[in-house]
């Protein structure tokens, strides 16, 4: 359609603060990076149980081409 844009996104992201996270050592900065490697153009972070990791992933998004959902 005339003037449409495609985005890649993944609206299902967890930090390490989700009990179902395996890798606890992941950083913020490692999970915008492997979003950005994807390809991705938007992710929005889906932590169980608490909220305590978007406002981390939101920073090291700041600057980069990432956008982000909470």
């Amino acid at each position: 359609m005339p003037g449409s844009e495609l985005y890649r996104c993944d609206f299902h992201i967890h930090t390490p603060t989700s009990l179902c996270y395996k890798d606890k050592t992941a950083t913020p900065e490692a999970i915008v990076k492997a979003a950005l490697d994807k390809g991705l153009d938007a992710v929005a972070i889906t932590d169980h149980n608490s909220h305590d990791g978007i406002l981390g992933v939101m920073n090291a998004a700041k600057g980069t081409s990432l956008t982000m959902s909470h």
